[in-house]
């Protein structure tokens, strides 16, 4: 895994993590002509790449994935918890580990690098309705790579439902509208 991450990078980058969110989030976020879905902009991934926060995976010198490291400020861990998100693999090359080898290597920076004990991610999900693409993400989040709800076997004391119409960065004009109540379900795993 890489930082070095050039203005070229940037461009691919912000289209690569935008790209797969939009497909994710179908019909959770809102995602218009008017009000593209972003996960995140181009200055924003300068940031990342600049404070240490950005892995980005490579084929040659091409970017084709990458995955946002963050330090967490929690009360219900005895340690340091790491999270990992905004994780994203050139469609033409999924299928192939690369997610799985983003995962590791976010898990193995947030032990080695920031002392972390555990490791956390956020799923977003429909409440009423069957998301193909989250539920094979939980599937292999838990089944795969071994994460576990924060509390463990409480999936209520784990999750916080959001309501339809929600700006999920609390901001009126955000960048993240709710289409339809959603869960926002945490999970850890220990960092060994």
């Amino acid at each position: 895994m890489s930082r070095r991450v050039d203005g070229d990078d940037v461009t691919l980058i912000t289209e690569l993590v935008n790209s797969a969110y939009r497909h994710g989030e179908l019909g959770i976020l809102e995602d218009t002509p008017e009000k593209p879905l972003q996960r995140f902009t181009a200055v924003e991934i300068e940031a990342l790449v600049a404070e240490g926060r950005l892995l980005v995976a490579r084929a040659g010198d091409a970017a084709v994935g990458c995955v946002k490291l963050e330090l967490l400020k929690v009360s219900d861990s005895s340690g340091k918890v790491g999270e990992w998100g905004g994780l994203a693999v050139d469609r033409r090359l999924q299928g192939q580990k690369l997610g799985s080898k983003l995962v590791a290597a976010a898990e193995v920076h947030l032990r080695d690098a920031w002392g972390c004990s555990e490791a956390q991610l956020e799923l977003l999900a429909p409440v009423a309705w069957r998301h193909d693409h989250k539920e094979r993400l939980r599937a292999w989040y838990v089944d795969r790579l071994g994460y576990r709800l924060r509390v463990p076997d409480d999936f209520d004391a784990s999750s916080s439902r959001e309501v339809e119409g929600t700006y999920l960065d609390g901001e009126e004009s955000g960048k993240f509208r709710l289409l339809t109540d959603s869960y926002f379900t945490v999970y850890r795993r220990e960092l060994t």
